[in-house]
C-alpha cells in the first residue's frame, strides 16, 4: 500500500481488526514491522478515501467481516479463510503491470519505494520520511532520494 509505505510482510497481516474506517480519516493499525518484531512501536497511519472505499468494497464482496484482509480465492472463487503468503503482493503488482502496460515491471515493494520517493520529491525531510515509512535508520531513506536527483535535508 503505496500511501502507508508498508512493507509486503506488513501487508498480507492487515487484519479487518486493525482498521478504523468509522473516523473522518480512515487510519490502520500496524502491529509490528521487520524492525520491530515485538510490536512495541505499533504505529496508526491514515490512509485515503478512495482505499477506504476500495477496502469496503472488497470486504463487501469478500463476505470477510474479521481476520485477514489479503486474502487468496479458492478454484471455486470462494474467498480462502487464511491470509495469503507475501509473494502475492508480487504477482498482484506484476499482473497491474501487465494490465496497465506499463514498459516496467512492478514488484511488491515498488509502492513502498516510489511512496518515499515521493515524499523525497515533494521536500519532505529525511527524519520524517525515516518516522512515517517505519525505518530504524535513515540509511534507506537516503539510497531511494539518490534515484530522485533531490537532495535531502535532515530536519
Amino acid at each position: 500500500m503505496l500511501e502507508c509505505l508498508m512493507r509486503r510482510a506488513e501487508i498480507v497481516e492487515i487484519q479487518v481488526e486493525h482498521l478504523i474506517l468509522d473516523e473522518e480519516v480512515p487510519l490502520l493499525l500496524v502491529p509490528r514491522s521487520k524492525t520491530d518484531q515485538d510490536g512495541s512501536d505499533e504505529a496508526i497511519v491514515p490512509f485515503s478515501q478512495r482505499t477506504h472505499r476500495l477496502i469496503n468494497k472488497w470486504l463487501r464482496m469478500s463476505g470477510i467481516t474479521s481476520g485477514y484482509l489479503v486474502r487468496g480465492l479458492k478454484r471455486t472463487k470462494e474467498v480462502r479463510d487464511t491470509k495469503s503468503d507475501v509473494c502475492i503482493v508480487n504477482k498482484i503488482a506484476k499482473r497491474a503491470s501487465n494490465i496497465l502496460g506499463l514498459e516496467i515491471s512492478l514488484s511488491g515493494h515498488s509502492g513502498r519505494v516510489g511512496g518515499i520517493q515521493e515524499l523525497v520529491v515533494a521536500g519532505h525531510t529525511e527524519t520524517a520520511i525515516q518516522l512515517n515509512a517505519r525505518l530504524k535508520t535513515g540509511h534507506m531513506v537516503t539510497r531511494y532520494a539518490r534515484r530522485t536527483g533531490v537532495r535531502l535535508s535532515c530536519l
